[in-house]
């Protein structure tokens, strides 16, 4: 199993209130996100997406006979490129509100500040070097 039960249970909650949100009338506790449920919701979010796992990995194991392990391995892989897809897009976001503020300090070293935190990279580039007299 991948042994992140949290993924799993904010998985079923984005794919709950996402569901909720095309129905005609939905209730208010419908459209409730993960972060604002108490711990027994998520708790219960967790055990389904937990059990809806297992299943997928049982039955593609005796379907196909790929290993859970390895199963397990390619869900993991695919968190993590979704965790990458909703950070960047945080980070567009923070662009997008920096250059629609416009006339605010310098637009282009704000965005690069956005675009390099929590890359490991550093301010100093060799282009703004060779710009500096």
């Amino acid at each position: 199993m991948t042994g992140d039960r949290e993924a799993l249970g904010r998985l079923v909650r984005e794919t709950w209130v996402a569901w909720a949100a095309e129905q005609p009338d939905p209730k208010g506790s419908w459209l409730t996100g993960w972060d604002e449920l108490d711990a027994g919701q998520r708790e219960v979010d967790m055990r389904i997406g937990h059990a809806v796992a297992n299943y997928a990995l049982t039955a593609n194991a005796a379907t196909y006979g790929i290993s859970c392990a390895s199963c397990a391995a390619y869900l993991d892989r695919a968190n993590t490129e979704r965790e990458r897809a909703e950070a960047a897009e945080a980070k567009l976001a923070e662009v997008r509100a920096v250059l629609l503020e416009g006339g605010q300090g310098d637009a282009t070293a704000r965005c690069r500040a956005i675009a390099i935190v929590g890359t490991g990279e550093t301010q100093d580039r060799s282009d703004e070097k060779e710009a500096q007299p």
